[in-house]
C-alpha cells in the first residue's frame, strides 16, 4: 500500500514564453498584448491633447474594458499539480501487491536470540518472511493479532509437531499463497534452519466458528461429522511435520473455517526441539485437544 506522490507540472515564465517564438502561444499573447497596450496609449493621448469633454466618461470606460480584456488576454496560465496515485515504482500485471522481500539469510540475522529450542520465523521465497512468537502459558487458544506476525501452537510439540497460527485478516493471508510442493524453511534461534516442503492441504468448516471446540465437516466429504480431536488428529497428530493454520472466511463470517498447511520434513537438518512431554496411551485417548480460532 503506497501513498501518493504528488508532482506539479513544471511552470514557464515569462520570459520563456515571450521568447519561444515556435510555441504557437507565444506567437499569439505578444501580439495582442502589444495591440491593447498601444489602444489604450492612443485614446489617452487623444483625450490629453484635444482637451475632449462630452465623451470623457465614455472613454474612460473604454479604457477601462481595454485594460482588462488585455491583462485577461496576455496573463500566462499557471499550471496546476497532479497527484501520482500509483505506486512510485511502477510494475505490471499482480507485481504492483508484491512485497520485496528479504533474502532467507538476511532475515534470519535479523530476528535470531540464540536460542536453539525456539522457532523464531517462517520464511517462503516470494511469498512470506514472518517473525514468530510463543503463545503465552496455559493459553492455548491465543492467536497474535499483531499484523505480519505468526504465532506458534504449543499444545502441537506433544506431538512433535511444528504449529503455525494467524488470523486470515492479518498474516495468515499469506498462507492461501502458498502451494503443494512449495519449500518451507523455519528459522531457530541460533541462526539453525529445518526445511519442510508442502504435500497436502486441508479444509474444514467449522459448525461453530467462534469455538476452538466446535464440530467440523471436511470439505472434501461434507457428509462427515468430526470434532476438534478428530481434526487435530488428522493434521497435528500425525507427527513429525509442520502444520500452518489459518481460517477460511465465508461472506462476513471471518471463521467460517479452518484451512490446514501439511509439510514434511525435506532434508534431515532438523534442529533439537524443546523436551517434549511423553504422554502414556490412555492420556493420550482422553484428552479433548483444541482447533485454534
Amino acid at each position: 500500500m503506497s501513498s501518493p506522490l504528488t508532482s506539479e507540472i513544471p511552470r514557464l515564465s515569462t520570459s520563456s514564453r515571450f521568447t519561444d517564438l515556435q510555441g504557437s502561444e507565444s506567437a499569439t499573447v505578444f501580439p495582442l498584448y502589444l495591440y491593447y497596450f498601444s489602444t489604450i496609449i492612443l485614446l489617452y493621448y487623444y483625450h490629453y491633447i484635444t482637451g475632449f469633454e462630452v465623451g470623457k466618461k465614455r472613454v474612460f470606460y473604454l479604457l477601462g474594458i481595454l485594460l482588462v480584456t488585455a491583462l485577461l488576454v496576455s496573463a500566462p496560465a499557471a499550471a496546476s499539480p497532479v497527484a501520482v496515485t500509483g505506486d512510485a515504482v511502477t510494475t505490471s500485471g499482480t507485481e504492483n501487491s508484491v512485497k520485496a522481500l528479504p533474502s532467507l539469510r538476511d532475515f534470519s540475522i535479523a530476528i535470531i536470540n540464540g536460542d536453539p529450542s525456539t522457532v523464531v520465523g517462517v520464511y517462503v521465497n516470494n511469498v512470506m518472511a514472518l517473525p514468530i512468537i510463543q503463545q503465552p502459558a496455559g493459553n492455548v487458544a491465543y492467536v497474535s493479532t499483531q499484523p505480519e506476525v505468526v504465532t506458534e501452537f504449543r499444545f502441537a510439540r506433544q506431538y512433535r509437531t511444528v504449529g503455525l497460527l494467524a488470523h486470515n485478516y492479518l498474516a495468515g493471508e499469506h498462507f492461501f499463497d502458498i502451494a503443494a510442493g512449495q519449500i518451507v524453511t523455519l528459522v531457530y534461534g541460533d541462526g539453525s534452519l529445518a526445511v519442510y516442503r508442502v504435500y497436502e492441504m486441508q479444509r474444514y468448516q467449522a459448525l461453530s466458528p467462534n469455538s476452538p471446540y466446535s464440530n467440523f465437516r471436511d470439505l472434501n466429504d461434507t457428509s462427515s461429522l468430526l470434532t476438534s480431536t478428530d481434526v487435530f488428529m488428522r493434521t497435528y497428530g500425525k507427527g513429525d511435520r509442520l502444520v500452518l493454520q489459518t481460517c477460511i472466511q465465508e461472506g462476513s463470517e471471518l471463521s467460517w473455517g479452518r484451512l490446514f498447511i501439511l509439510a514434511e520434513p525435506f532434508r534431515d537438518e532438523a534442529p533439537p526441539l524443546n523436551e517434549l512431554a511423553l504422554w502414556d496411551l490412555q492420556t493420550l485417548l482422553s484428552t479433548e485437544y483444541t482447533v485454534a480460532v
